[in-house]
């Protein structure tokens, strides 16, 4: 199943997609922009039912040469884990937007969602930065 793309938050070329469910919660994806960071051989689950706030680092992934921290886009609670990520990490770079989802998480404050981006300026973006 491909997950629909609502809101995205971008930091240094990469993006945390927000997969928006009923405005309540969202499913956390890494996408990686510009393909700096691939071949992902580890993925540090969050702390289930942990509440984060906006920008708190609440995952990161290894692959053999660095780590990568993972900061929440908006606040709100860890709801579930992607568990298979811990036997197939690879799914991060290979199912993105598929299988390869980190962690979904309940909103505590829906109005931060006005600070992310639309999946149109995303779309935008990208094709900008193909040329």
């Amino acid at each position: 199943m491909t997950l629909n793309v609502t809101k995205v938050d971008l930091a240094e070329g990469e993006s945390i997609v927000n997969i928006l469910q009923n405005c309540e919660s969202f499913k956390s994806v890494y996408y990686n922009v510009q393909d700096k960071f691939v071949n992902v051989e580890y993925v540090d689950p969050p702390d289930l039912v942990f509440v984060y706030t906006k920008n708190d680092p609440f995952s990161y992934l290894e692959n053999k040469s660095k780590a990568k921290d993972l900061y929440m886009p908006v606040s709100g609670r860890i709801w579930d884990i992607y568990y298979d990520l811990e036997n197939s990490p690879k799914l991060v770079n290979e199912e993105a937007f598929e299988g390869g989802w980190i962690a979904e998480v309940k909103l505590s404050n829906s109005s931060e969602l006005n600070s992310l981006m639309t999946k149109t300026a995303y779309d935008q973006m990208i094709s900008d930065l193909a040329e």
